[in-house]
Parts: structure tokens; C-alpha cells; sequence
């Protein structure tokens, strides 16, 4: 482990800490936490109460940003031990995590394509004996965060759909900002108009007058780009906190800065050549006879780049209302199982061989306690993955060829009623039957994978790992995790004492009270172990934890370019309003409102708005139709979802524009006519 991955062993031999049976390498902060500033080298430590490990080495905390985490790395020659020897062999077992260095030049897809042979070759006859496959995929370790999503990743996965979302946004930001600089300078351009004509009659070439714009822009940009620097390490803190991430600007990071200068270059190139080519271009006779007027191809110009603002804002509009709208669809569909008012209570992983007795005495207890109405055992919860999935289940007279995959929950005979799962076929488990252990229940979907109807599938048996269990019921589909992920082919074992998780349905009256007094019968019935709860509506919707940050960053970054956009719509407003100012004052004295001097200016934005409307639907529609994609149950792409931005971003414009058009049409004629 520690001569494959660049974790520093602060204590200890690499080749030799993790080298014998029951032998443990703490992390930093585990090693603290346990034993404080002494050497904890030589000392033993107990998991569970049961089995002893020395401890051999301490190393680094493995850094958050890494697709692994652990606290305490033990030996595998420990799960040998407990496992036996075959664990070092069996190829069909895929409960491990296998990492593979290459050597230097090697090409990771030729030795890919070369595995499928050498598997054959090892294991070909059995497969052929049970129809069954076997393949190995190999991907690099840097795409392990974004891009894999297997069954038990070491911690959870993050999106890259997510990610280049977020960066588009980013750039749409910075285009932004950049166009309201063109739009500006070029809209301005008839100012400096006379400026240049003077420096052209002086002397000046063409290409010094666009050079000078050049660097008006990247000087902009520079001071922009360090203010940027100043603002990001400002807020990051409280953006970590809104992500749940852990960022850092790392100084060193010559990555970053490189980033960071290729922007301001090619921002102040992108921003600045086309009103530096605009600007020198004015002939000086014409200017300084006073000629000049604005060409219709710059007025184009400017009116094509508030079409893209308008574009990105809709888009952004709609994707941020598209997320909030499939979250709040998530939280409020009928799951199919009632996880209101539960209290989960971590089981005990201390336990003696009077662990059945123990439960059911606490079971008996809190049950009769008067704010709790049922106490029930399983080996996982809703909102959790199932943590068996078990190949090779067939029914008994099938042959192996015809096994199917499963996902396979323990629970206790109260489990189903505490849970108000409905029955649709069949029977629940019976506590009181004898042989209720060699009992299984399925559910819709795995009934389907089995091929039968639901009330044929009554009474038939099946083979599961060398065993043989009779199906007593049908269990109505539910959402055992998230929406995110269809339904799943569960298969329901009975257990009657389970120490996975303890599910305590309580009323939400005195609830402090209820906790304490489950917490002294705990401590009472299962000595040494820690009492740790949670609400299980609460765990459920950490399932769309990390959809509920990205509505919020996404929301954040949508206002926030919709709010720069409207910088530049309120400047340019500001500006084509002053340029009209005695067309304003000649319309009143002719009689003008001011309604009909507001409808004048507002016209032409609200034609650009609808412009924008029609080219950013099919974008947004795409955009979101990508984003809804990795949800199995997902809202349904309507109307409402570009209609409500449209309409959202037409008054925003018009509440901008409008600001100034009022200003300008309040303003007495006299004012505007008297230098003439």
C-alpha cells in the first residue's frame, strides 16, 4: 500500500507494517485520538470487543481530496486468517478494491485488451460450465472521483456532468463581462471619436491608436484579474461551506496561475481588439466636420452580443429552475415507504453469544415505552445501498446457467409493518413459525427478474449460496435509495435479531425525553458500545445532498451573471437614452407621453429578449434533457420551464431599461432643446 500510493508512513517500514496477521496502521488523527501524544507503536487495540491488532505504523491523513479514506489500514493477511487461504485466490470474489501500478511507457488500454484472453485462459472452463463472465476494466485513479460509479465506492462519487456545468457557467460569467466591455466601448466609441481624428491629424498610425485600446483593455483586465484573486480567497471559505467541499488556492500551484494568466490574456485580447479596431478606424475629416455618425454594422454588432447575454441568462434561468424543480420532485414523491418519525440507532458491534436475548429484552422495553409505537432489526436501512449483492440465485429446479443477481436485506420479523411496506402477494415473515429462517421475500421487481408471476412465485424455492429458501411473499416495489436510481430486484431475508441498525418509530412529542430513555437502556443492555443515532428522513435526503449544493451554486452563479448582464444593460440603456435625449424632448413638445416615450426605448430590448428566447430554448431544453438523464424517476421537460425565464428576464430588462427611460422622459424639453 504504502510503496503504490504517495502517502507518507510517518511511522514504520512500509514493507513491513501490514506484513503479518492482525497487525494495524493508524492514521495521524487516529493515533491521537486514541492515544494521545504517546508512541502508540507496540500498543494493541481491540476492534469490537473480539479480535486484538498490533500496531505497527502511523501515517498521514489521507488528504479529503483523494477518492479513498480510512482511519486504520489492517493487514490483509488478517483476512486470510478469518477468511481462509482461498481469499488470496478466488477469482469470482469482487469485494476488493485492486489498484495496479504500470511500469513507465506502459499502454494501459493494449494490456486492457490483452486481460479478456488472459482470463479465458485461467478460468475459461468454469465459466463455460456455469454461463458465467468475467471481466476486468481498468481506469486511471484520476478519474475515480468524476467518472466511476460502481457499486460500494470507497466514498461518494462526484459528477462530471456537474462539474462541466459548473465551468460552462463560468465561462458564460466571464463572456459576459466581456461583451458588456465591448458593448460599452464601441456604444461610447462616438466620444472618443473626436479624440481620434485630433491624434490621426497629429500623426498617429492606425495601429498605435489600436494598440492604445489594446492596453486600456488589459489594463482593465489586470485589475480586474487581481481583484478577482482578492475576492475568491475572501468568499471561499463561506463557499466551502455552501459546497460541503474543502477548496484551497494553492500558491504553488503552477497549474493555476497558468490558468489564470491565459485568461487575463485572452480576456483583454477578446475584449479589447474589437473596439480597438472600431476606434481606429474613424477618418479624421470626417470626424472633426462633425460627419461621424454610428455605422449600423456596430449597431448590429452590439445588438448581437446582448442577444448572447440574454442566451446565457436563459439558459441559466432555466437550468436553475430545472434543478430546484426536480429536487422538490424527489423529496415530495410517495417513496413507498414510510420513513417519517424514525429514529435509527447504530447497532451494537460489541456483542456476546447472549446478543439475542439482549435485543429482544430491549426491544421489549422500548416498545413499551409510551412515546414509541414499534422497534425493529436490520442489516441496512432505506436510504442506504443493500450491502449484500449475491449472484447465483435460481430457482431450485433451474439450472446454473438461468442464476440472476439480486440485492439481498435481513431484516426481523417486524421490519415490514414498522416500515408500512405493502404486502402485494403472499404473506410477511411470522416470528412465531419455526423454520421462518428459510424464508425469503421479493419484491415487484425481483419477482420480474425471475420470470414468474407474483402468485406463482409463492411456495417455489430457490437456491442461494448452497442453501435453499422457500418465497412466502411479494413486496410492493419501494424506493429503497434515492430517485436518483430505478427500482432494484430485492430479495428479503428473515433474521430475528439483527445488530446492523435498530429502527425506533417515536412520536415527535417530548422527543428529548424518548432519546434519553432509550439511550439508559442501551448502555444497560449493550455495555461498551456507543450510543449513535440519526433520523432517518434526515438521512434519506443526504442522498440529494450534493444535488441540493449544486441548485445552490448554481442559483448563486446564474443571479450572479443575470446581475452582470444587467450592469451592462443598464450602462448601455444609460448611454443609447442620453444619445436620444433631444429626439425625447422634440416627441414632447410634439405631444409624447411619458408612457409613449417609455414604450419607445423599451422596444428594442424587448425584441432582442424575444430573439434571445427563441435560440435559447432548444439550447436550454438540451442542456437540461442531459442533466436529467442520470435520474430514473425525473420530472417531466414542460413549457413552464422556459416560459416562467422569459418572462422573468423580460421584466428584469425592462425594470432596467425602464429606470432610465423614466429619467429621460421626465426631464423637461427645454433642457434638452436649449443648446440648440
Amino acid at each position: 500500500f504504502f510503496e503504490i500510493f504517495s502517502i507518507d508512513l510517518i511511522e514504520g517500514i512500509d514493507s513491513l507494517v501490514l506484513k503479518e496477521p492482525y497487525s494495524v496502521v493508524l492514521s495521524e488523527s487516529t493515533a491521537k485520538k486514541y492515544f494521545g501524544d504517546k508512541d502508540p507503536i507496540g500498543e494493541t487495540i481491540r476492534m469490537n470487543g473480539r479480535l486484538e491488532f498490533n500496531i505497527t505504523g502511523v501515517y498521514q491523513d489521507i488528504p479529503k481530496q483523494s477518492h479513498m479514506e480510512a482511519d486504520m489500514l489492517y493487514s490483509f493477511e488478517t483476512f486470510v486468517d478469518l477468511a481462509g487461504e482461498g481469499a488470496r485466490y478466488k477469482w469470482n470474489w469482487s469485494g476488493f478494491y485492486t489498484y495496479v501500478l504500470l511500469r513507465p511507457g506502459t499502454d494501459a488500454d493494449e494490456l486492457e485488451s490483452k486481460l479478456p484472453d488472459f482470463v479465458m485462459k485461467r478460468w475459461g472452463e468454469e465459466m463455460a460450465q456455469y454461463n458465467a463472465g468475467m471481466e476486468f476494466l481498468l481506469q486511471p485513479i484520476t478519474d475515480i472521483h468524476l467518472y466511476s460509479d460502481y457499486m460500494r465506492e470507497m466514498k461518494p462519487n462526484g459528477d462530471s456532468k456537474t462539474t462541466y456545468f459548473l465551468l460552462i457557467i463560468g465561462v458564460f460569467i466571464l463572456l459576459i463581462a466581456w461583451v458588456n466591455y465591448i458593448n460599452l466601448s464601441t456604444a461610447k466609441s462616438i466620444e472618443r471619436a473626436k479624440e481620434v481624428g485630433i491624434r490621426k491629424v497629429m500623426g498617429s498610425m492606425r495601429y498605435q491608436l489600436g494598440r492604445q485600446f489594446l492596453v486600456e483593455s488589459f489594463l482593465l483586465n489586470f485589475i480586474a484579474m487581481v481583484l478577482a484573486v482578492q475576492f475568491v480567497t475572501a468568499v471561499l471559505p463561506s463557499f466551502n461551506q455552501l459546497s460541503g467541499l474543502a477548496l484551497h488556492i494553492p500558491a504553488a500551484s503552477g497549474f493555476l496561475w497558468v490558468i489564470i494568466v491565459l485568461l487575463f490574456i485572452l480576456g483583454g485580447f477578446l475584449s479589447g481588439i474589437y473596439p480597438a479596431l472600431v476606434l481606429s478606424a474613424y477618418q479624421p475629416i470626417a470626424v472633426l466636420k462633425g460627419e461621424f455618425s454610428a455605422s449600423s454594422a456596430g449597431s448590429f454588432v452590439r445588438k448581437g452580443l446582448v442577444v448572447f447575454q440574454f442566451i446565457a441568462s436563459l439558459v441559466l434561468m432555466v437550468g436553475t429552475l430545472t434543478v430546484f424543480q426536480q429536487l422538490r420532485f424527489m423529496q415530495t414523491q410517495d417513496l413507498g415507504v414510510n420513513i417519517e418519525q424514525t429514529l435509527v440507532v447504530n447497532g451494537p458491534k460489541v456483542t456476546d453469544s447472549l446478543y439475542n436475548d439482549h435485543f429482544n429484552a430491549f426491544q421489549h422495553l422500548v416498545n413499551n415505552f409510551h412515546t414509541v409505537s414499534s422497534v425493529t432489526s436490520s442489516n441496512t436501512i432505506p436510504g442506504n445501498q443493500p450491502y449484500v449483492n449475491a449472484g447465483g440465485i435460481r430457482l431450485l429446479e433451474q439450472p446454473d446457467t438461468e442464476s440472476k443477481q439480486y440485492r439481498v436485506i435481513d431484516v426481523d420479523g417486524d421490519f415490514i409493518d414498522a416500515y408500512s411496506l405493502e404486502i402485494a402477494a403472499g404473506r410477511k415473515f411470522d416470528k412465531e413459525r419455526t423454520k421462518e429462517i428459510r424464508s425469503v421475500i421479493f419484491n415487484e421487481s425481483a419477482i420480474d427478474l425471475l420470470g414468474l408471476g407474483q402468485e406463482e412465485a409463492l411456495g417455489r424455492r430457490i437456491f442461494f449460496w448452497g442453501d435453499t429458501f422457500e418465497i412466502v411473499g411479494v413486496l410492493k416495489n419501494y424506493h429503497q435509495e434515492s430517485l436518483k436510481k430505478s427500482f432494484e430486484p430485492l430479495i428479503f431475508r428473515y433474521f430475528p435479531a439483527l445488530s446492523g441498525f435498530y429502527s425506533i418509530k417515536i412520536r415527535t412529542d417530548n422527543i428529548p425525553v424518548t432519546i434519553q430513555f432509550i439511550e439508559d437502556e442501551w448502555h444497560a443492555l449493550f455495555p461498551g458500545n456507543p450510543f449513535e443515532y440519526f433520523f432517518l428522513d434526515d438521512h434519506f435526503n443526504e442522498q440529494y445532498m450534493a444535488e441540493m449544493k449544486f441548485g445552490k451554486v448554481f442559483g448563486i452563479f446564474a443571479v450572479l451573471a443575470i446581475f452582470i448582464a444587467c450592469l451592462g444593460l443598464f450602462g448601455l440603456a444609460s448611454y443609447m437614452t442620453k444619445h436620444r435625449t433631444k429626439e425625447i424632448g422634440i416627441r414632447k413638445v410634439l405631444g409624447a407621453s411619458v408612457p409613449n416615450i417609455l414604450r419607445l426605448l423599451t422596444k428594442d430590448f424587448s425584441i432582442l429578449i424575444i430573439i434571445a428566447a427563441i435560440l435559447a430554448i432548444p439550447v436550454s431544453w438540451y442542456v437540461i434533457y442531459l442533466w436529467l438523464q442520470d435520474f430514473a424517476n425525473r420530472i417531466t421537460i414542460s413549457w413552464g420551464l422556459f416560459i416562467i425565464p422569459v418572462v422573468a428576464l423580460l421584466l428584469i430588462t425592462l425594470a432596467t431599461v425602464s429606470f432610465q427611460a423614466i429619467k429621460a422622459a421626465l426631464i423637461n424639453p427645454v433642457e434638452c432643446l436649449k443648446d440648440e
